[in-house]
């Protein structure tokens, strides 16, 4: 390992947790606990989103802060997910796919949004059901119009 390796390594990685109602989350201290078992040092925050006339504004206003402040990466929740898109310089397949965006990475400079949602349920779902249902609908009820 090179000496600049080393130092990222020990390097804390800044994440933040952007919605409303965030404060109480268990989110900070399960990423802390979980990247510290693996030797990883993770500094994780929550930042409640503001009630405001222009969400669109204060949310571009809080990305520019958190990338000047250093944050390696934020996490998105409600009421967010789908106003980041138009403030996002690149979107994975996945988040442009379901239109919306959970993870925000700064990536030479560009604001890259990831959607890990639909990766992390389905991954779920499989565990549960098995490789063998793969494909198979997992509910279903009839179509009926209303009176």
């Amino acid at each position: 390992m090179t000496e600049s390796e080393d130092r990222a390594a020990d390097r804390a990685v800044l994440i933040g947790l952007i919605g409303h109602g965030v404060g109480p989350s268990l989110t900070p201290r399960m990423h802390e606990l979980e990247g510290a078992r693996h030797g990883l040092r993770h500094i994780y925050r929550t930042v409640e989103f503001p009630e405001t006339q222009d969400p669109a504004a204060a949310l571009d206003h809080l990305l520019s802060s958190a990338e000047a402040f250093g944050f390696d990466g934020l996490n998105l929740t409600h009421p967010v997910k789908q106003t980041v898109i138009p403030l996002l310089d690149e979107l994975s397949g996945p988040a442009r796919r379901v239109d919306a965006v959970n993870t925000v990475v700064w990536r030479e400079g560009r604001r890259v949004g990831h959607n890990t949602d639909v990766s992390g349920f389905s991954a779920s779902l499989e565990d549960a059901m098995g490789r063998t249902h793969r494909g198979a609908s997992c509910c279903s009820a009839p179509a009926e119009r209303a009176p």
